[in-house]
């Protein structure tokens, strides 16, 4: 990726052209990069296997999931049981009753974390954890046989809450508009709509209103302090109906 000398260096140039497209800064664009061609990617790969560690070959491949738990856990100390033996790799099946139904296949992972070691960072930059508490298990999700079907009813023991919604309800709205169900998480949500602007455009589009066209489409702004003489507006005197409303049918 960054030796001169290696056949896909064209794969990584340093420097690249940045499709705007409308955009108004750099990082809003697209970055016009080569194309990857696969063989020679995978070819030139085929090359370095060999000079790979036994760790970062370990890295590449899928490993196993991990499960941590701290020393108060309920399963502490059958997770410390499982270490008294480092050689057994069968899974073990846990409790999902101390683990508030968590459920699930435990073992020895190979590389645990146990109760006062110190872990190492990986980050240089960062200290080291002296004396943890915690301890780790390989761990498998719950297996079921091939074409086993989970049956669609209520557990045992289940509590139903209450009803949140009561035949009042319906009735009992007090001119709120009627009937709005709860949505989401937030019960006291106002309902949201256009504002003045978007209402004044909905309007003219239902109601297929067009202004003459040698009068304006909105009436200019009065001034800031109305004189003495100017009319009034059609919300203070509601007999004027002389005055020009280019909303009005």
């Amino acid at each position: 990726m960054y030796q001169p000398d290696s056949q896909i260096i064209d794969f990584y140039p340093n420097d690249f052209k940045i499709d705007l497209n409308g955009k108004k800064y750099a990082w809003q664009g697209v970055a016009l990069l080569p194309f990857v061609d696969e063989k020679r990617l995978l070819g030139a790969l085929d090359t370095v296997y060999d000079t790979l560690t036994p760790r970062e070959i370990k890295r590449n491949k899928p490993g196993q999931d991990r499960i941590f738990i701290s020393s108060k856990h309920p399963w502490f100390e059958s997770f410390k049981a499982l270490y008294e033996y480092p050689d057994k790799t069968e899974y073990v099946e846990v409790d999902p009753t101390k683990g508030r139904g968590t459920s699930g296949n435990v073992r020895p992972d190979d590389e645990a974390i146990l109760p006062g070691q110190t872990v190492r960072s990986p980050v240089p930059a960062l200290a080291e954890f002296e004396n943890t508490g915690a301890i780790s298990a390989g761990y498998q999700n719950p297996q079921f046989t091939k074409g086993f079907v989970f049956p669609a009813k209520l557990l045992p023991n289940v509590t139903i809450p209450d009803k949140t919604l009561k035949p009042n309800d319906h009735r009992n709205n007090r001119g709120r508009g009627g009937y709005r169900p709860y949505t989401g998480f937030q019960r006291a949500r106002p309902m949201q709509g256009p504002n003045t602007v978007g209402n004044r455009m909905l309007g003219n589009m239902v109601r297929g209103f067009r202004p003459p066209q040698d009068r304006p489409r909105y009436p200019p702004p009065g001034p800031r302090y109305p004189s003495p003489h100017r009319q009034p507006y059609r919300g203070q005197n509601r007999n004027n109906q002389n005055q020009y409303n280019p909303y009005r049918r």
